[in-house]
């Protein structure tokens, strides 16, 4: 059964909608999807946390550490050849982050 669903949207509210996506690092369609079925259902939807869902984020950053001066695109290959999925998103922030801290020091 499909449901067409039509709402006024105030201003700002989509904004704030999609500030709040990213902070919760799900996606806005999610967001809104959750939203509905809170709406419709009157039960809140559960969430698996993003972050390090197969514990080896430290593993990776210490493989990128070691390799900062690679290229994103290498260093993915590198992960994944050892058996540690990431994406080039994933592995451009880590760097860039490992970057910072030594220049920090």
């Amino acid at each position: 059964m499909m449901v067409n669903i039509v709402a006024s949207v105030p201003t700002g509210l989509a904004s704030q909608l999609e500030s709040l996506a990213r902070s919760q690092r799900v996606s806005f369609s999610a967001l809104v999807r959750d939203m509905l079925s809170l709406a419709i259902c009157g039960k809140p939807v559960e969430h698996q946390p993003r972050g390090n869902r197969d514990g080896m984020d430290d593993a990776a950053r210490a493989y990128i550490k070691a390799n900062c001066d690679m290229t994103v695109a290498a260093l993915v290959k590198l992960l994944s050849d050892n058996g540690i999925k990431r994406g080039k998103t994933w592995v451009a922030e880590a760097r860039l982050e490992t970057t910072r801290r030594k220049m920090t020091r």
